[in-house]
């Protein structure tokens, strides 16, 4: 599991991730991540970041920074329907199925 810690600093009350340092021409400090429109597989749209290369959904990330580790077979779901929203209110754990 990639400690989160290292690379982001959380605003659990406004699902935001800030940089903790200068990346890929962003400084340090400033948001984190990117809207990605997934509108062709009909999930709508999703804020990600980028961690060594790899893309990862925003949501699963403050998760993670709050909770520990998301078990096997479980994903996140936005309770109030809104991918964007992020705040970790409206973050929950539930079964794949």
């Amino acid at each position: 599991m990639i400690n989160w810690n290292n690379y982001f600093i959380c605003d659990f009350d406004k699902g935001v991730l800030y940089r903790k340092k200068d990346t890929g021409g962003r400084k340090k400090g400033q948001p984190a991540g990117f809207v990605m429109d997934q509108t062709r597989n009909h999930s709508g749209f999703r804020h990600c970041v980028k961690v060594k290369g790899k893309r990862y959904y925003t949501a699963r990330v403050i998760y993670e920074m709050q909770n520990g580790k998301i078990p096997d077979g479980m994903v996140i779901d936005h309770i109030n329907g809104n991918s964007l929203d992020n705040r970790i209110q409206n973050l929950r754990v539930v079964d794949l199925m």
